[in-house]
Order: structure tokens, then C-alpha cells, then sequence
């Protein structure tokens, strides 16, 4: 566009001044960026001026970055049955976006341990159990039978030859148990140990 000025100049003649004018350009700057928050996905324009004074444009575009989303897995182990289950932590991370700690957690497991063992006491025979912790920290039962095993034992009395003698006595011929040595008691008598079976 132009314009023209009739003038006079300093002699009084015509002085014809012709302005040029152009139009000045205005500038676009084009950014792009992520972000892990979606209220931040988008396109913001910003309006600011040039070195002409013109419009300058800064147009930002921001989209989705899953990948700025940290996730931790984390798998444990605990006795109680009530603990079991998967657990989600939302944190933040040193970027501001989301940090999720995922804990599952699955059941240890308890053992039992089975022996058996016999015994000729009565008092003794029965179960017994003991509660310990296994290498999870979790009960670890030992359960122990005991069997009452008897005593069968084959005896003969050689009775004394005279009244009130002393030549009188018990012999074992045979004794038919698992759990040698076997210690035989007679009544105001010294024990007698018997450690084989005939």
C-alpha cells in the first residue's frame, strides 16, 4: 500500500512524497511437548508481540506420555490368610507425575511335619503337636504319634527244693519287644537288665 503528499518545498515548487507502506510480518513459534497429566493435554496458544510489534504467536501442543508414569511391582509373602490380596499406592514422582507402587501379596505357606514313635508307658502314648515357625515365618507344625508297644516276654519259676530256701528263681527265656534293653524288676530284688532277645 502507498500513499502520495503534495508538498513545497523550500524554493515553492512541488514536492511530491510517496509512502511505501508493507505490512510487517508477524511470527509463529510451533512447540510441542508431553506431559503425564491429561488436564495438561492440549493445544495453549500464548499471544505476545515481535521486534515489529506485531502478533507473535507461541502455539504449544501437549499429548500424553504414558511412559512418564512409573509403576513398581513389588510381591511379598504372608502368613495371614486376611493380608492376601493386591494392594495399589499412588505417590508422586520427582517429575510430578503419577508413581504407582503395586504390592501383591500371596499366602506363605505353613508346613507339618508327621512323626511316629512308640513307647511301653502308657502315660506316654498319644499325639503331640509343636507349633514352630518354618523359614517363611509361618507355623510350622510338628505332629508326633506315639504307639504303645507292650512288653511279651516268656518266663519260667523254678520253684525252691525246701521250705524257705533260697534256690528259688524267675527265669526269662524270651523276650519279643522293640525296645531294648529291657530292665526287669522284682520286688525287693536288684534289677535285672536284659539286653538281648533268645
Amino acid at each position: 500500500m502507498w500513499t502520495r503528499s503534495l508538498l513545497t518545498n523550500a524554493a515553492g515548487c512541488d514536492s511530491l512524497v510517496i509512502t511505501t507502506t508493507t505490512l510487517a510480518p508477524s511470527s509463529q513459534t510451533f512447540l510441542t511437548a508431553t506431559s503425564c497429566n491429561p488436564a495438561f493435554v492440549g493445544t495453549d496458544t500464548l499471544l505476545l508481540s515481535n521486534q515489529f510489534g506485531c502478533d507473535s504467536l507461541v502455539i504449544t501442543t501437549t499429548s500424553f506420555d504414558a511412559s512418564a508414569i512409573s509403576i513398581t511391582p513389588l510381591f511379598v509373602q504372608n502368613c495371614d490368610p486376611a493380608a492376601v490380596g493386591v494392594d495399589t499406592l499412588l505417590l508422586t514422582s520427582a517429575a510430578g507425575c503419577d508413581s504407582l507402587v503395586i504390592t501383591t501379596t500371596t499366602l506363605a505357606p505353613s508346613s507339618q511335619t508327621f512323626l511316629t514313635a512308640t513307647s511301653c508307658n502308657p502315660n506316654f502314648v498319644g499325639t503331640d503337636t509343636l507349633v514352630l515357625a518354618n523359614q517363611f515365618g509361618c507355623d510350622s507344625l510338628v505332629i508326633t504319634s506315639v504307639d504303645f508297644v507292650g512288653l511279651d516276654f516268656n518266663a519260667s519259676v523254678k520253684d525252691v527244693l525246701c521250705y524257705a530256701g533260697k534256690d528259688g528263681y524267675i527265669q526269662i527265656n524270651s523276650v519279643s519287644t522293640q525296645l531294648l534293653p529291657v530292665v526287669f524288676e522284682l520286688e525287693n530284688h536288684a534289677d535285672l537288665l536284659y539286653t538281648e532277645v533268645h
